[in-house]
C-alpha cells in the first residue's frame, strides 16, 4: 500500500506465511534541487527557543553534549562569540578535519573524537553535539546520494535550525549550508536507512 503523508509518501509491504525467496521492486523518479543558503554574518545565536525545538538541543546516548571529551573539544575549537557564522565555520572545519573512513556501524560523537576518524554518521553526530553545545538546534537527516553506480549506499548529514529554516551541512563531503541536487533525503532523526539481517 502507498499512502500520501504530510512528510511525503509512505510505502508498506506486508505478507503473511511467506515461504521461499521473495522480492520487492519499487521505482520512482526524483527531481533534485541544489540548495545553497547564505547566512548573514550579523546573525546571532538566540538565548532561547520555543519548546518544540528543545529536543534538538538535548544530549542523547550517541550525541553526548555534556561528555568531558565533547566539552574539551568545544572549548578548544569554538570561539567565544554569539555570531552564528563564526561558530558554525569553526565546528564545520573541526569535524571536516577528522579522517574519513568507510561506514562500519554506528559511531557516536565521543568515539569519533577519540579515534580522530569517522564515517558520515560519526561526523554528523559530532557536528550535532558541538552545535547543540553552542545552543544551536541540530538534527540528523539521511538518505542516499544518487549516482550512476551499481552499489547503493545510505548517507547521513545534518540540519541546523537558523532563522526559521533547517539548513543542511555535510562535513564529510564539504557542503557548508548547502545540499547538492543528488542528495535524496529519506528520513529525519537518528535512524538506519537499511537494517541488514544475517546472510543478507
Amino acid at each position: 500500500t502507498i499512502h500520501p503523508t504530510s512528510a511525503g509518501r509512505m510505502g508498506r509491504w506486508y505478507q503473511e506465511k511467506t515461504a521461499g525467496n521473495n522480492q520487492i521492486i519499487y521505482s520512482f523518479s526524483v527531481q533534485g534541487e541544489h540548495l545553497l543558503y547564505q547566512i548573514d554574518d550579523t546573525v546571532t545565536i538566540p538565548l532561547s527557543y520555543p519548546k518544540e525545538y528543545h529536543q534538538y538541543l538535548s544530549s542523547t546516548a550517541v550525541i553526548q553534549i555534556n561528555d568531558p571529551v565533547i566539552i574539551e573539544l568545544y572549548n578548544k575549537t569554538v570561539p567565544q562569540t554569539n555570531k552564528v557564522t563564526r561558530v558554525l565555520k569553526a565546528i564545520f572545519n573541526c569535524v571536516a578535519e577528522l579522517k574519513p573512513v568507510p561506514f562500519k556501524g554506528l559511531t557516536d560523537a565521543v568515539t569519533a573524537v577519540k579515534l580522530g576518524e569517522a564515517s558520515c554518521n560519526g561526523k554528523s553526530r559530532l557536528f550535532v553535539a558541538l552545535a547543540r553545545r553552542a545552543n544551536l538546534p541540530a538534527r540528523l537527516v539521511g538518505g542516499t546520494v544518487l549516482q550512476n553506480v551499481t552499489k547503493r549506499t545510505s548517507h547521513q548529514w545534518l540540519e541546523i535550525y537558523l532563522n526559521g529554516h533547517w539548513v543542511p551541512f555535510d562535513a564529510l563531503n564539504n557542503h557548508f549550508a548547502e545540499i547538492p541536487e543528488n542528495y535524496l533525503q529519506l528520513y529525519r532523526g537518528d535512524e538506519n536507512l537499511f537494517t541488514h539481517t544475517a546472510n543478507i
